[in-house]
């Protein structure tokens, strides 16, 4: 069933935390949901808006959520384009999904199953986000050409293979990065942004490909791994996989910033 959440993602309570922080929504990554985050509302919006296009595809048919860091994105009024009724509905296909929710006709389903049968539906998930890969490029493609605001799963911000570091962050964390302390404006100059916008299905192929040309990786973690390799984040462990069958492995760091009310560079 393909159902689509918007969430604001914060610590892990308790006791309770109004902090920003993608750790709560990070624990989840491997539960078979697509994964996405957004830096701004106008992100959000298009996020949420293109999920229903990848998540009613028959070849994925996966549920998907779409994060925002809580305050700096869901509690902050910013402007937001909002599109005109024909761009919405070029933009999403006819549902073609044969089970359907209706609460007049509610269904029971047993919480248990035989052992033999958890392995099947297990590879049917995985096979499932493994088919959204393909439709998730499509989808960002047709977004482009109706509404003129390209999406990409990885976001790219400089193409100087000159620049011998890159900073790697997701969502929000991008605005954390632009605004860090002049004084480190030299630094700056010498390092680049690229942006991880879609969690799961992680784009392994993507990640090797652009962080391996450089020197330096230093991966901007906006949660806690705790107990993680390395003491390291979430995304660190996944970068360095994705980068470990790359003839060029850069050295990669872990940066822990932009969590609660601090910005941290």
């Amino acid at each position: 069933m393909p159902v689509q959440m918007m969430i604001a993602d914060r610590t892990l309570d308790p006791p309770g935390d109004f902090g920003s922080e993608h750790t709560d929504a990070l624990s989840t990554r491997d539960m078979g949901w697509l994964m996405g985050w957004s830096c701004d509302a106008q992100e959000a919006f298009d996020n949420h808006l293109m999920a229903y296009r990848i998540g009613e595809d028959r070849a994925s048919c996966c549920r998907r959520w779409c994060a925002r860091m809580a305050f700096f994105v869901s509690h902050i009024t910013t402007d937001c384009d909002l599109p005109d009724a024909g761009q919405v509905k070029s933009s999403c296909r006819p549902t073609s999904i044969r089970t359907r929710s209706n609460p007049r006709h509610p269904v029971s389903h047993g919480p248990q199953i035989m052992p033999e049968q958890g392995p099947p539906l297990q590879l049917e998930r995985a096979r499932a986000l493994e088919g959204a890969v393909p439709v998730i490029e499509e989808a960002h493609d047709e977004f482009a050409r109706i509404f003129g605001r390209p999406l990409r799963r990885l976001d790219r911000r400089v193409h100087d293979r000159r620049r011998r570091r890159r900073l790697f962050p997701a969502g929000r964390a991008r605005g954390h990065g632009a605004l860090c302390d002049p004084a480190h404006a030299r630094a700056r100059r010498k390092s680049r942004l690229v942006r991880l916008r879609t969690i799961r299905p992680y784009p392994t192929d993507r990640v090797m490909a652009t962080l391996s040309k450089f020197k330096v990786v230093g991966v901007v973690e906006t949660n806690m791994g705790l107990g993680s390799v390395s003491s390291g984040g979430s995304l660190y462990a996944e970068v360095c996989a994705a980068l470990y069958e790359s003839p060029a492995r850069p050295l990669v760091l872990s940066f822990m910033a932009g969590m609660g009310a601090k910005r941290s560079c």
